[in-house]
């Protein structure tokens, strides 16, 4: 099988496992590193969390730390707010809100609502995830500026709880990665099929309007071994046919059935 239609399709298979095992371990990784553990979070319930805790804490933007419950003494509103806006017309479309928790010994917890702070709340459940260089910059750090010599004497966690209600999304996500998860299984299944019978490549199985596939393939062939005018780098004349082999993609025409249409037309 070492023809010139055998090794366009094992080329086709080729990238049809690769594709597949990347969809796959790509499905597989989102639902291990994100997915289940969001899930499991939420229905588990949320996990209270303590300062000590939340000062040894290290999270990452792949995988924060889900329904977490954060109490502390204060809750002061920072006076910041993050507006998203409708690029078309400008308007906006969304307002977040920050708020400073005080959990004692002069440590500070940053927390995004979806609402304006309530400074009378001070227990939040949300997920503990990185501050973005964009909030670092234009406020945490802008804070302390604003408070000068005193911002030495606080320490702002390098946290953020983030209790926007982001349940759709999950859900969202959740039934992309099962699609995708599908897509690699079918991928790699369609390899070892198409591998095992090479003759169940659609590519070939289009040939069958010819009468049987083998016998098809084989007369392709043969003509393909023994006059052979190739046109551009995909398009071959041969005595019987006019073949066209590119990607995957095998189409075959008789010279008869040519003659045929210019007859007709």
């Amino acid at each position: 099988m070492d023809s010139t239609i055998f090794k366009n399709i094992r080329g086709s298979n080729t990238r049809l496992i690769l594709f597949g095992l990347l969809a796959l371990i790509a499905g597989i990784a989102a639902l291990v590193l994100t997915t289940v553990p969001y899930f499991v979070a939420k229905f588990t319930g949320p996990v209270p969390i303590s300062m000590k805790e939340l000062v040894s804490t290290e999270v990452n933007f792949i995988q924060p730390l889900y329904f977490r419950e954060v109490t502390g003494e204060e809750m002061f509103d920072s006076g910041y707010y993050y507006e998203t806006y409708d690029s078309d017309t400008g308007a906006v479309t969304n307002t977040d809100y920050f708020g400073l928790l005080y959990l004692g010994s002069d440590r500070f917890l940053l927390v995004r609502t979806e609402d304006r702070v309530d400074e009378g709340q001070t227990t939040y459940v949300g997920s503990l995830t990185t501050i973005s260089d964009e909030i670092q910059r234009d406020m945490i750090d802008d804070l302390r500026r604003e408070l000068g010599a005193d911002a030495d004497t606080i320490q702002f966690l390098p946290v953020m709880l983030d209790t926007r209600d982001s349940e759709i999304f999950w859900y969202v996500g959740a039934a992309i990665v099962a699609v995708q998860i599908l897509f690699g299984v079918r991928g790699v299944v369609l390899f070892l099929q198409r591998t095992n019978d090479p003759y169940k490549h659609p590519a070939l199985k289009k040939l069958g309007r010819y009468g049987d596939v083998r016998m098809v393939v084989d007369s392709i062939e043969q003509d393909l071994a023994l006059q052979d005018e190739v046109i551009g780098k995909n398009l071959h004349l041969t005595r019987n046919w006019v073949v066209f082999i590119s990607g995957g993609n095998i189409q075959a025409t008789r010279y008869s059935d040519l003659v045929w249409l210019y007859k007709h037309t």
